[in-house]
């Protein structure tokens, strides 16, 4: 055996040595590239780009309001505009009016005191000939410095002497000061006394024995305007009352005065503008109607004053119809791949508002396949699409009170020009290449893959102009083959890839092909870089076999993840990968046992520190990047890429949520985008349980089929209607080729992730 392997050697030496020189003439071993790295490019990458998309939110709101003096309605939050209100008004009046009973000053005043002669009270009939709402009394008098506080009181009449009674229907302070003038008595609330016969009283009996306390009420007994009033005064009882001297008093009173709104040229005001209000077809009535108004009240509460120009307080019922509007960003991504359509995805919570509640979103005239799911389930058909208007209606009838909505749509890949100078570089050049950017404007992102197919560097120019020229600067030692740099361009409506490939060379001068020694040498030198490439090659595959194998192994390895605000420690994100939801005191312990350990991250505040500790059988993971903490509990030890990936998982949550979270006061409905982000690093659906949702005109090679034909088996032998991954495994022990078939089922949409708990 031995010998023969020194033949075959010695052979292969000599075959090489005379067609060395044919083969240097003929092949550039430096543009040889390993077999599933050339499969891997023409396959394409795949760009997932977070994005925001704007929806509209409307909502149509009715009701009444009794005795009002403004409109005044809730608004679900303070973002919200008005749109369209319409207002019927009835039982248009004053909210109250002077009723005067006397008013005639002729400077004459009766006291009350308690000296040698003293007075207790003095009080004056209130006659009602119609059931009246008293809101409070006008009294005309004044009281000396120092007096003590005695009582406004309205009593019952005694019909026999025509005085008052011991009924007491109001009793309060009685408010007057030193100067002679009308003084307001102003009721807590008002008092709706029927038609008959009262007593209006200032009641002293509380005033001390020569307290110097003198209160002084004014009268009529020359002309006065109702001369058959009863008056009287109080000395130990009430003396029989006497008519032809009232004491002066107004009521305000409710008014029974009802108004056409355009007679009193009635308005309302909205964003300081002034509207009229019409006449209704009955006295006391009227309407008030606008449209496409756009009002932004920026507050909870959307308040419309009324106005009129008789200058009184007009009090009124009304039913109201008004149509709101909110418009708010919400979460998406937008997934740009070589040789394939665009795919745009948008995720919403909903939180319906009212009776009447439907959603707008304005799309992209590029879109096509358009897909509307509200909690998992396809409403496409219960959706209405505008297409000269290039908008969608989600409508009433179609959203529960709490849903999760998801709309996906793809877009043809949009081309533009691309160019580089040179298609061949050495150690150290720059690389540049010329970019015409699309008229719409946008974003460029640039991908440099090595010839092993391994990133190598990453760059976005934010809006760039109409043209640029990208420069990379290549290592002193970058890998020798072809590389490949994929040119991600994308706007809010459209998206496109170029690619751009150029040949990394050697350093060494080419070869004199007329020595012969040289073509021996560079011949031998051939032999032993194919050999080389292809160890280069094993350990290539090996590698990314490795590296795949360890991607499928840290998802399975998730037990929990919990993303929190450093400071404060309240969670903005948590995610339970074991079927139920931790207890808060399993998670306090394992939190706590970092400090149990004396663990703490220190170091710069712009520099993720992570930190790895075994506790109750658990593997915690803690990263801290300025604001964020990010805790992982896993069953072993994890990869060394995973623990990469947690760093890029904090600078992107920073740059998406940064200012949110130092803002944050326990909302956390806006950090649900971070689901997101976190499948962009792990294929988190690989570990959710797995249901069977379609398998009928998709196309699927043999081994998707296998795969799926056992997962039915599986799923009627255990009468399930999901299954999880794992179980589809040989021996159930992880596969990385049953894994990635898997992933494409996923992918298509044939196993619909779901969440247990």
């Amino acid at each position: 055996m031995e010998k023969t392997t020194i033949k075959l050697k010695i052979l292969f030496i000599g075959f090489l040595l005379a067609f060395g020189f044919e083969l240097l003439l003929s092949i550039n071993y430096s543009s040889i590239k390993p077999k599933s790295l050339q499969s891997s490019q023409s396959d394409g990458e795949a760009f997932n780009i977070p994005q925001k998309f704007q929806m509209t939110e409307f909502s149509e709101m009715s009701g009444k309001t009794i005795n009002a003096s403004s409109i005044h309605i809730e608004l679900p939050e303070s973002t919200w505009n008005l749109i369209d209100i319409k207002v019927n008004f009835t039982n248009i009046t004053r909210l109250h009016e002077v009723k005067t009973i006397e008013d005639h000053y002729i400077n004459k005043y009766k006291g009350i005191y308690n000296e040698k002669f003293h007075r207790f009270g003095r009080g004056v009939q209130l006659k009602l000939t119609e059931p009246t709402l008293i809101y409070g009394t006008y009294i005309y008098g004044y009281k000396t410095p120092g007096s003590v506080d005695i009582s406004f009181q309205i009593r019952g009449y005694n019909s026999n002497d025509n005085n008052p009674n011991n009924t007491v229907y109001l009793s309060q302070t009685l408010n007057m000061s030193f100067i002679p003038s009308w003084y307001f008595q102003n009721f807590s609330s008002p008092i709706f006394l029927p038609i008959g016969n009262y007593y209006i009283v200032m009641n002293g009996s509380n005033i001390p024995r020569y307290s110097g306390t003198y209160y002084y009420w004014a009268y009529n007994d020359e002309d006065p305007t109702d001369p058959t009033l009863y008056s009287t005064e109080y000395n130990n009882d009430w003396d029989k009352g006497s008519t032809g001297s009232p004491f002066l008093y107004n009521l305000l009173v409710q008014s029974n005065i009802l108004y056409y709104p355009e007679d009193i040229n009635m308005t309302v005001e909205i964003n300081d503008n002034y509207f009229n209000i019409t006449n209704g077809l009955e006295l006391g009535t009227g309407l008030f109607s606008f449209a496409g108004i756009n009002y932004s009240p920026n507050d909870n509460y959307l308040h419309i004053p009324i106005h009129n120009n008789e200058s009184v307080e007009l009090i009124f019922n009304i039913n109201y119809y008004i149509k709101i509007r909110n418009s708010y960003y919400s979460e998406g991504s937008l997934k740009i791949t070589e040789n394939s359509k665009n795919v745009w995805l948008i995720s919403d919570t909903i939180n319906r508002v009212s009776d009447n509640y439907y959603m707008r979103l304005n799309y992209s005239d590029s879109w096509y396949n358009t897909t509307v799911k509200i909690n998992n389930e396809n409403v496409t058909n219960e959706v209405t699409f505008n297409h000269n208007e290039n908008y969608l209606l989600i409508h009433n009838e179609t959203i529960p009170d709490v849903a999760l909505l998801q709309i996906t749509a793809n877009s043809q890949i949009i081309n533009f020009n691309v160019s580089i100078p040179l298609t061949k570089y050495k150690s150290g050049q720059k690389v540049k290449i010329s970019i015409d950017v699309p008229a719409s404007g946008g974003n460029i992102t640039f991908i440099i893959f090595d010839s092993f197919g391994l990133e190598e560097y990453r760059e976005t120019i934010f809006n760039p102009q109409e043209s640029l020229i990208f420069s990379y600067e290549l290592s002193n030692n970058p890998h020798k083959g072809e590389w490949k740099v994929f040119i991600y361009w994308y706007s809010n409506n459209d998206a496109g890839v170029e690619t751009i490939r150029f040949s990394v060379i050697s350093l060494t001068a080419p070869p004199n092909y007329g020595l012969i020694l040289t073509v021996i040498l560079t011949t031998i030198i051939l032999g032993f870089t194919f050999y080389q490439l292809i160890l280069r090659y094993n350990k290539f595959h090996e590698l990314k076999k490795t590296k795949m194998y360890d991607k499928f192994m840290d998802i399975l390895n998730i037990n929990y993840i919990i993303i929190s605000e450093k400071k404060s420690g309240l969670n903005l994100y948590e995610e339970s990968f074991i079927g139920k939801v931790l207890s808060p005191t399993l998670i306090s312990g394992y939190l706590n046992a970092l400090n149990i350990f004396g663990i703490e991250l220190t170091g710069s505040y712009e520099h993720s520190q992570t930190i790895k500790l075994d506790f109750e059988n658990a593997k915690i993971i803690m990263s801290d990047f300025k604001s964020i903490r990010i805790i992982f509990l896993l069953k072993d030890n994890p990869s060394e890429n995973f623990l990469k990936a947690i760093k890029s998982i904090s600078y992107d949550i920073d740059r998406k949520y940064g200012k949110s979270i130092e803002n944050f006061k326990g909302k956390r409905k806006e950090f649900i985008g971070i689901h997101e982000i976190l499948k962009r690093y792990f294929f988190i659906p690989f570990i959710y349980p797995l249901k069977i949702i379609k398998s009928e005109n998709i196309n699927l090679n043999q081994s998707e089929k296998e795969i799926l034909a056992k997962a039915k088996v599986l799923m009627k032998e255990n009468k399930v209607n999901y299954i999880f991954s794992t179980f589809l495994m040989p021996q159930q022990k992880l596969d990385v080729k049953t894994a990635k078939i898997i992933s494409s089922l996923i992918e298509k949409e044939i196993f619909n992730p779901i969440k247990l708990n």
